[in-house]
């Protein structure tokens, strides 16, 4: 069964000031192993642009995120979505959003990629995957 991981929980892993270090270095030692880890290229985006604004463009967590992206540190797949997923990604955006619940484009395509891989979980430590998919935070 295949576990889709969000930003944030990359994020947290690897940032030790996060809030959420803790937990995502616990989540990942409880499935590690037992479970197939992926996630798309407009998370591998997002996690570089959330590693610069929040990192204060530190080069050693960039190289830390680059890491486990592209080396040694990678546990995970990464799945490169072409045109007519974005193409249903963009429906599946329509469908769940509201003024009560904001999704970027990445959070619809980790949707998609929950309902296409009929995946375990989305881990992830947003609030508005709830009632939409299980989440793991």
């Amino acid at each position: 069964m295949s576990l889709i991981i969000d930003t944030n929980f990359i994020f947290a892993l690897k940032s030790e000031k996060d809030k959420h270090h803790i937990r995502a270095r616990e989540i990942l030692m409880e499935m590690e192993g037992s479970k197939r880890f992926i996630t798309n290229c407009f998370v591998l985006e997002e996690t570089f642009t959330l590693a610069v604004f929040r990192g204060g463009a530190n080069p050693k967590l960039m190289n830390i995120i680059s890491d486990v992206f592209f080396g040694k540190s990678n546990f995970f797949n990464i799945k490169y979505l072409m045109k007519k997923e974005m193409i249903d990604i963009k429906d599946i955006l329509r469908k769940y959003i509201s003024p009560k619940r904001m999704l970027s484009f990445t959070d619809a395509s980790l949707i998609y990629m929950y309902e296409q891989l009929n995946a375990e979980c989305i881990i992830t430590f947003d609030s508005h995957f709830d009632q939409i998919v299980e989440r793991m935070y």
